[in-house]
């Protein structure tokens, strides 16, 4: 569900969390973001500081006191970890593992197979190319999009690829071969990015054109267009395609944005966007019938579900914010300063965050507890993830390096250099041994991960 100065240390990130059944059939916590009545959003801010240690905010109401008997007293433990690691990388840390090369422009987008055998990379050169993931051996290109490709991602079960390009259109792709399946046209401007509903069936595109498109997967059919934008007469003007000028004026409010991106919840049942209108807003449809559920009061640079899909968390110029799914409440606000990319560990348990501070900030939800703040980075965290198993977290950033961090003891292992230019793009494959990256320096780079 990827663009997306130090500051002061936020003290505590509350959310009224609703611990897992004993009958629960996994590990995973059970976030319950409903809230007693007139209470408001849980808030994270910084505090003034007395002797070196936090003043805790008297309780304004029954509500708050709860809450705090609820997380214990604001101690040196609850307020996490700042971690500070200049030393130089290990010598002894491994590097670059596979220099992939054969790109002519800059890499977007970098995809691992489900099963971790394949690699693909999207390319401002109009192509996508196909690695075998092992060992970095080049199997095949996609060829057929006349513009930039701007997205690339895999179908669940590994068969399938689907590409997003700047001329308009989404092809479905064979994996095994590069075989083009199906061109789906429909757009009338760039298609940003896609991304497949865990089933499988469905496709979903979104496009510069205040829209996203679902399509059959089977055959390629359009199944629901879904409208970001309120101006009716400028989409009625996109749909028939009888104003280009349209087009044009739409590219020049939007095309400007970081990202614009599309993500299902793991049941299939909602789909949630941001990108389409002017200024980002987070929207949540219902994919049965497009139906828009939620218009959000958020301006993001990024967005994310956690893995139940109750709980969408974003980045933005205001920080870390986020909802209950199912009915928009706002649960998460703060810190208060600019946020890039946000990512939830894969049982949910975890939340990690970075931006212009050039910091990484890991926070445990259930116990509500900051647990490190990790500063290696010279310039903004653009992109932060978790491996598959949430034991290891990697930051890139504008200051062309990787991190990775051991998210036990907020440990930095390595520290990948290599890229000549912006890291537009990293993946863990699925094992979590091997990082790939795409650059604007034309190449991926396959890294080997070690704890």
């Amino acid at each position: 569900m990827r663009y997306n100065r130090p500051g002061l240390l936020p003290e505590s990130l509350e959310i009224e969390v609703k611990e897992a059944s004993p009958s629960s059939t996994d590990n995973r916590s059970a976030i319950d973001t409903r809230k007693p009545e007139k209470e408001p959003p849980s808030i994270l801010e910084p505090e003034t500081p007395t002797n070196g240690h936090p003043v805790k905010k008297a309780p304004h109401t029954e509500v708050e006191r709860a809450k705090q008997e609820a997380i214990g007293p604001l101690d040196d433990e609850n307020q996490g970890e700042f971690i500070i690691d200049m030393a130089p990388a290990d010598a002894s840390s491994p590097q670059v593992r596979h220099l992939l090369e054969g790109h002519t422009d800059a890499v977007r987008r970098v995809a691992f197979s489900p099963d971790g055998q394949l690699l693909a990379s999207a390319s401002f050169d109009k192509t996508v190319r196909v690695w075998r993931a092992t060992d970095g051996y080049y199997l095949h290109c996609l060829r057929g999009h006349t513009d930039k490709v701007q997205s690339v991602a895999f179908s669940p079960d590994g068969q399938i690829l689907a590409t997003a390009s700047n001329d308009d259109t989404v092809r479905l792709w064979r994996a095994a071969d590069g075989m083009v399946l199906h061109s789906l046209k429909g757009h009338m401007a760039n298609v940003r990015n896609v991304t497949f509903s865990p089933d499988g069936e469905i496709l979903a595109s979104i496009s510069s054109d205040t829209t996203v498109r679902l399509w059959r997967v089977q055959d390629g059919s359009s199944m629901q267009v879904l409208h970001g934008s309120t101006d009716r007469d400028l989409l009625s003007d996109l749909e028939k395609g009888r104003l280009r000028l349209a087009s044009r004026i739409a590219l020049s409010i939007i095309d400007v944005l970081p990202y614009l991106d599309v993500a299902f919840t793991p049941d299939g049942a909602i789909l949630a966007t941001y990108g389409l209108v002017h200024g980002t807003k987070v929207q949540l449809w219902r994919v049965s019938d497009g139906i828009l559920l939620q218009s959000l009061d958020d301006y993001a640079n990024y967005m994310t579900l956690s893995p139940s899909g109750k709980l969408l968390a974003s980045a933005s110029g205001r920080g870390i914010r986020g909802w209950n799914v199912f009915d928009g409440e706002l649960v998460i606000e703060g810190p208060q300063s600019s946020m890039r990319h946000v990512d939830f560990s894969t049982d949910g348990s975890l939340l990690a965050a970075g931006g212009d501070d050039y910091k990484v900030q890991l926070w445990q939800l259930p116990e509500r507890k900051l647990l490190h703040t990790l500063f290696r980075h010279t310039n903004c965290v653009t992109n932060i993830t978790f491996s598959p198993s949430g034991e290891i977290l990697s930051s890139a950033a504008l200051d062309k390096t990787i991190c990775v961090w051991r998210v036990a003891d907020g440990k930095l292992l390595h520290t990948f250099q290599g890229h000549a230019e912006n890291i537009n793009s990293f993946a863990f494959s699925q094992d979590g041994t091997l990082l790939a990256s795409g650059s604007d320096d034309t190449t991926v780079r396959l890294w080997r991960i070690s704890d």
